[in-house]
This record gives C-alpha cells, sequence and structure tokens, in this order.
C-alpha cells in the first residue's frame, strides 16, 4: 500500500514525454482513476485512457470518472467531490492509488480539486510532475519561452 494517493502528470499528450517516476507510479497502481468527457452521443472519451493504453497499463485497473465541461463549475465541483469519496473507499482498502491528469498535475487541473477534498478528509496525497503542453509546444517549435530577466506571465482562459 502507499501512504499517499499519487497525482500523476501525463505530460502533454506523446507517450515519450512521461517520467519515468510517473510511468513507475502507473505500473505499480492498483487502481488508475482517469478524467473522461461524454461525447454528445453519450460515449465516454478519456485521452487519459488513450494515453496509458499505448503505454501497455493494463486496462482492468482503469477506472474513468466523469469531468462536465462548462463555464458553470457547480456540476464539475459535485463531481470532484464524488472522485475523492470513491478514493476514500479505495484508500481505506490500502490499495495503491493514482489519479492521472493531462499535462502537469499542479497546473491548471482537475486534480487540484479532488487532491483538496482529499487532503479535509485526512488522506495524503503527492503530485508526480509533468510536462505542461505549453512547455512542449516550445519544444517542438524550437523557441525559448523566457530568457535571462525576462518574465512570463500566464492568463487563464
Amino acid at each position: 500500500m502507499s501512504d499517499f494517493v499519487t497525482f500523476v502528470s501525463l505530460g502533454p499528450g506523446d507517450v515519450e514525454l512521461i517520467s519515468l517516476k510517473a510511468l513507475k507510479a502507473l505500473q505499480q497502481a492498483d487502481i488508475i482513476l482517469c478524467p473522461s468527457t461524454v461525447s454528445p452521443v453519450g460515449n465516454m472519451l478519456s485521452r487519459s485512457r488513450d494515453i496509458l493504453l499505448e503505454l501497455n497499463i493494463n486496462d482492468s485497473v482503469i477506472s474513468l470518472f466523469d469531468v462536465p465541461m462548462s463555464k458553470d463549475r457547480s456540476h464539475a465541483i459535485l463531481c470532484y467531490k464524488e472522485v475523492a469519496e470513491l478514493i476514500e473507499k479505495h484508500y481505506e482498502k490500502r490499495l495503491k492509488i493514482v489519479v492521472v491528469a493531462e499535462g502537469d498535475a499542479g497546473f491548471y487541473s482537475s486534480t487540484h480539486y479532488i487532491s483538496d477534498n482529499l487532503i479535509s478528509k485526512n488522506i495524503p496525497t503527492e503530485r508526480i510532475a509533468g510536462i505542461p503542453a505549453f512547455i512542449a509546444c516550445a519544444a517542438l517549435a524550437n523557441i525559448h519561452i523566457a530568457k535571462q530577466e525576462e518574465e512570463l506571465h500566464i492568463i487563464p482562459g
């Protein structure tokens, strides 16, 4: 059993950009919770699950949770609370629990809300860093994002 619920950053979507530490945590997990969305025709879609399957993670340990995408965040906040309650049940069974996030789990990530719910239940968490998409894009474009004394400002959408 892990003493923590681990939030694993999957990186920007390229399976070769996941960290070795993240891959190891995924391979050792008893359960991996993956964000998903519901398509207009009712299918569950999850790029995170697709990444895990490309990494040869066994589909039997993957569990999807819905993340409603809307400017009104009230339904999403309820979903995060439900995920935290599910995690609490797995944690009480002493399972190794991983929650995945695309990009970096600490940068504009839904995992923040889940983590807050877990911390309020005295369930410890840890994060494994990843590569945010804007960093990967700069690498692909072969450009620097900021040099020397230049400032970088991030403005949320």
